[in-house]
């Protein structure tokens, strides 16, 4: 079922590069609509409907935290029977694990939101004859399941120039590229809102383009990089 939802996603992402790719789409930024208050039943329904839906996604996390006090031997955990002594297992007596996890997933959310961007800018803004190719690579995890990608990884860097297997730079690869279509697709949604006239003007009165995408597109982007940082994390 897990490797369906994959496949589906993948579909879905493919189809919207083909509507996409019919037409150029740009949306002049400005000012947003006013906000209008809702009063009554409709906000009271609003309300408990967003409410519903934050509490169905806290359930696992609400679980995670109640296990963490919970007594355990072994796999079996005794519900109701409330300790500290798996907290001070983990932060105190052996807090390796918890540092890798941090370390890993920290060095590979700043190079997937550093890749993901350069990425998105030549898929969005320099389009040319590779870009259906490097689309289709960037979304192609979506449609393998990750006991695939990390028996790839193990095979391609086994042995050879660069053997990284047994090593933190391939859980990082392996994070990278796992995560890769999240970071691809949140900033490429915001540079189709980026009109080209905007970065055309500074290159025009004498701006570097590497400096006038520094200076002009990546500010205009900050919210996407930061929501797919969330996300690949």
């Amino acid at each position: 079922a897990k490797d369906a939802l994959q496949v589906g996603r993948f579909d879905v992402v493919q189809r919207q590069r083909r509507v996409l790719a019919r037409g150029r789409f740009e949306i002049t930024l400005g000012r947003g609509a006013r906000p209008q208050p809702l009063r009554g039943v409709a906000a009271l329904l609003l309300a408990a409907t967003a409410g519903l839906v934050v509490v169905i996604s806290l359930l696992p996390l609400a679980t995670v935290v109640a296990g963490a006090f919970t007594r355990a031997r072994g796999p079996v955990m005794r519900w109701g029977e409330w300790t500290t002594a798996n907290l001070e297992r983990v932060l105190v007596n052996a807090p390796d694990p918890i540092i890798n996890t941090l370390i890993y997933a920290g060095a590979a959310t700043a190079l997937s939101l550093v890749f993901s961007t350069a990425v998105s800018y030549l898929l969005v803004k320099k389009r040319n004859i590779l870009t259906p190719a490097i689309d289709y690579l960037a979304v192609l995890p979506l449609a393998l399941s990750g006991t695939v990608i990390g028996i790839g990884l193990i095979m391609s860097f086994n042995q050879g120039l660069l053997p990284l297997t047994g090593t933190a730079a391939i859980i990082v690869l392996a994070y990278l590229i796992r995560r890769l279509p999240f970071g691809v697709r949140n900033a490429s949604s915001t540079l189709y809102n980026i009109p080209n006239s905007i970065e055309e003007a500074s290159i025009s009165l004498g701006v570097p383009p590497m400096r006038s995408f520094a200076a002009v597109v990546l500010p205009l982007m900050i919210p996407a990089i930061a929501a797919a940082g969330v996300l690949v994390w």
